[in-house]
């Protein structure tokens, strides 16, 4: 018998109900005996996200407003412990949130509880210890996950317990305070414990079955993708495709541990398995895209040969700190793209600097640009075909074309209007071709 991690998101943990099928799903199999829990999210479009209540109420100042909204998450919690039939007191943990926030460091602190307490209720309806992520789960002095201590604690603490709820999102500090990762950082808590544990499989359970060829805000009805490598899956997550934090793969991908999307309301379905490597190759994994970039094109004889050249224009971009998203280079041009939200206030500036440290023949600059990317290990001349044929059916020119050096991906640039209205063409082309 081995062990699987599994992580169970806001929205499979956002009522009773809703936990009694996470529940169900852990039982179902004795191999499940890591879980890493969210906050509660949602239970309607209409309700809030556990998290994002405790955000607001900590940075309140209307001491009569604050209380409200304590007692609005208070209620919450103890209306989930009522209808699971539990017989826990958080009373005590209330009152620490609201006295002793300030030394066991603050915010962070303060927000951190939706995990806690949602980690407390889900241990005991489940039978299983409860493990404090703040006695496994490291930060530096720096606030930088300490994946050293990390590792030398954590997979002795798991050791001595058959079966363990932990709460995602936080760990301490060297001054014992607590700290949080980013945003959606339960899934690098749970990426994190399948590492320690030696899982051989981590379960990330969400509200969608799997990952999807495209996003299904765009194009309805999308497939899902049944196995996708981690290469792909980053460069997808880089690109504006949202399913896991880019920062919860790395744990698992260097422990070699499949990664498993599934859907808390439909445990049936397969999922999307996130593997090291794909035994089948050739196929597009997914299409994504992100608007808001901008393309600077320098032309000058020779400028695409010249290393040290390339080396002063990137170096306008470094020293203000600004994200190349790609470098596009012919005998005689380059051009790069950016993120239109970093020129702000820079562009003048910028260009100036172009032409006083390079003596270009022109720049130029193009704006309100979207970037779509394909990917797909070792992708068909085929499917880079039907891209081109899709945009040529739209009448969309690409005026950005890379297909970087590993083999993996196409990036075209087109205007922003023509974005969904592309990324809907490509899917129908790659569809098409996958079907012959």
């Amino acid at each position: 018998m081995g062990i699987k991690a599994v992580k169970f998101g806001g929205t499979s943990l956002c009522s009773a109900a809703q936990m009694k099928k996470a529940a169900e799903i852990v039982l179902a199999d004795a191999d499940r005996r890591i879980v890493v829990v969210s906050a509660p999210g949602k239970c309607s479009p209409d309700d809030e996200k556990i998290t994002d209540l405790l955000y607001r109420c900590y940075e309140e100042t209307d001491l009569q407003e604050k209380g409200r909204l304590f007692e609005k998450i208070r209620g919450r919690f103890d209306g989930i412990i009522s209808e699971l039939g539990l017989s826990l007191d958080l009373s005590e943990e209330y009152r620490r949130m609201m006295s002793d926030g300030a030394h066991l460091g603050g915010r962070d602190y303060f927000v951190s509880r939706g995990e806690y307490l949602c980690a407390k209720i889900f241990s005991q309806l489940l039978g299983f210890a409860f493990l404090d992520a703040a006695d496994g789960i490291f930060f530096r002095e720096d606030g930088s996950f300490d994946a050293d201590r990390t590792q030398t604690v954590l997979p002795g603490l798991l050791a001595d317990r058959s079966a363990v709820v932990i709460p995602g999102f936080y760990g301490r500090m060297p001054n014992d305070t607590i700290k949080t990762f980013p945003r959606g950082g339960s899934d690098i808590t749970g990426a994190v414990a399948a590492a320690a544990a030696g899982a051989y499989l981590y379960e990330n359970f969400t509200d969608v079955s799997g990952f999807m060829l495209a996003d299904p805000k765009i194009v309805g009805g999308a497939k899902t993708v049944a196995v996708i490598s981690y290469k792909e899956l980053r460069r997808l997550s880089y690109m504006g495709a949202a399913v896991l934090h880019e920062d919860s793969v790395f744990p698992v991908r260097m422990s070699g541990i499949p990664i498993n999307i599934r859907n808390t309301d439909r445990p049936d379905d397969c999922g999307t398995m996130i593997v090291p490597k794909k035994e089948q190759s050739g196929t597009v994994s997914g299409i994504a895209g992100k608007k808001g970039f901008t393309l600077i094109r320098v032309e000058r004889d020779g400028l695409g040969e010249d290393a040290a050249a390339l080396r002063i224009l990137l170096g306008i971009f470094e020293r203000r700190k600004m994200t190349v998203m790609a470098v596009l280079r012919s005998v005689d041009s380059v051009g790069i793209v950016v993120r239109s939200a970093e020129t702000a206030g820079k562009k003048d500036y910028i260009l100036n600097e172009i032409c006083q440290d390079l003596e270009p023949e022109t720049v130029g600059l193009t704006e309100n640009l979207a970037l779509v990317c394909i990917v797909g290990e070792h992708m068909r001349g085929q499917a880079v075909q039907a891209v081109f044929d899709a945009l040529g059916e739209l009448g969309e020119y690409p005026l950005v074309t890379e297909s970087g050096a590993d083999d993996i991906s196409l990036m075209v640039g087109i205007r922003e209007e023509g974005f969904e209205r592309a990324i809907r063409k490509i899917y129908e082309k790659i569809l098409c071709l996958e079907a012959i």
